[in-house]
């Protein structure tokens, strides 16, 4: 297959995958409240999801090693298709709020579960040969995820949220397609060979390991912002239109950081960007927490490129090359397991019950804190592991 073509078949991939994430994640908060569930719950429900991840996300990912027929695309197949099952009988039955609880913390992790994989399938094609720019299909699910919200925000205006898994059915059976078009290959994540453990990752990749502890402390900070956002834009007069924009902005701006960061890797000392990162977060949540009107918030969600977009792009390429072949995968969990685990566990628990106790304030009052522990660990990392300092 000519590589513009895999290219814009992994383009795709990202940006069904990312219109799935964003009706199951980016709107979790309304449609649980839809559903009946306080602050306090919402936050358990979602934090709980990170807290499965943990040991969860590992496992899934070293069945492709570990089993010669399982394939990473029939995984996929797999988590979809359980996905959208779940999510419209949640929304189209009358389920016990135990039963919605425990599966829509299953959803969750399922679609945590899923980024490592997509992950892995481009770096195989890399290893392989195939020329794939990760960060342009990254960031053209971003824009996906933008376009999403924005017109998500619009429907939920005239419908009842439980239209969200429809949506959600509708992007996965276009995953599933351009899934199944892809050509077939021999990947380092076939089986036969010996995979790395998640402890084995963390004690020899050092750098990585502390980048990824202080953006787990960033990325929980973020939670905060992205999971109880729309409580943020009604205390500033806004509704969920206005909160569909606020979305459709931080997803878009993405898309420029993502695109380049390879190029930025090859040009400047890769540690340079961890540390642009950490000073950025620290901008972008202040500014959305002391936001005393929409236009600010605004402001501080266009930092979402040199902060998240940045950071996303520059650790999958970073593990694919610094990295053995064999913790390549488990290193690519690993992001997924410091961020999308504990990062939104810490985020979301903390998020929901502050608001419920003390006010939003005091949740924005975390969120500064957090953004600013977790910056002072990159921004000391990228120092010290500047090439000719390690």
């Amino acid at each position: 297959m000519e590589t513009k073509h895999l290219q814009l078949k992994y383009n795709l991939l990202h940006i069904c995958y990312w219109c799935c994430a964003c009706t199951v994640c980016g709107y979790v908060a309304i449609y649980l409240q839809h559903k009946g569930l306080s602050n306090t719950m919402i936050g358990l429900v979602t934090g709980s999801s990170c807290v499965l991840m943990i040991p969860v996300s590992p496992l899934v990912s070293s069945l492709p090693q570990k089993y010669k027929n399982l394939t990473i695309q029939r995984l996929l197949d797999f988590l979809f298709i359980l996905s959208f099952v779940v999510f419209l009988l949640l929304s189209y039955t009358k389920a016990p709020s135990g039963v919605l609880v425990v599966c829509y913390m299953g959803l969750l992790c399922i679609s945590a579960c899923i980024i490592p994989l997509l992950s892995a399938l481009a770096m195989d094609y890399i290893h392989n040969g195939a020329m794939i720019n990760f960060g342009i299909s990254r960031g053209m699910g971003s824009i996906s995820y933008a376009i999403a919200a924005i017109f998500l925000g619009q429907f939920l205006k005239h419908f009842s949220p439980d239209i969200l898994s429809v949506i959600f059915t509708i992007a996965s059976l276009g995953f599933l397609a351009i899934s199944h078009s892809l050509p077939k290959q021999e990947g380092q994540t076939q089986a036969g060979r010996k995979a790395g453990s998640l402890f084995s990752v963390v004690r020899k990749y050092k750098a990585l390991s502390l980048i990824l502890i202080g953006y787990a402390f960033d990325f929980a900070g973020a939670t905060m912002l992205a999971t109880y956002l729309i409580n943020i834009v009604k205390n500033l007069g806004g509704d969920t239109s206005i909160y569909g924009t606020a979305v459709f902005i931080m997803a878009v701006s993405e898309m420029p950081a993502m695109a380049l960061t390879h190029k930025l890797m090859k040009k400047y000392d890769a540690m340079n960007l961890v540390i642009v990162a950490g000073v950025c977060y620290i901008l972008r949540n202040t500014l959305i927490c002391i936001a005393g009107n929409i236009a600010v918030l605004f402001f501080g969600m266009l930092f979402q490129s040199v902060t998240y977009g940045l950071l996303t792009a520059f650790l999958t390429y970073y593990v694919a090359e610094a990295c053995d072949s064999e913790d390549e995968m488990m290193g690519q969990t690993l992001i997924g397991i410091m961020t999308s685990g504990i990062g939104s566990m810490i985020g979301n628990v903390l998020g929901g019950l502050l608001q419920d106790r003390f006010g939003i304030h005091a949740m924005l009052g975390a969120v500064i804190l957090l953004t600013l522990f977790g910056s002072s660990i990159l921004i000391f990392t990228g120092l010290s592991f500047r090439k000719g300092r390690r």
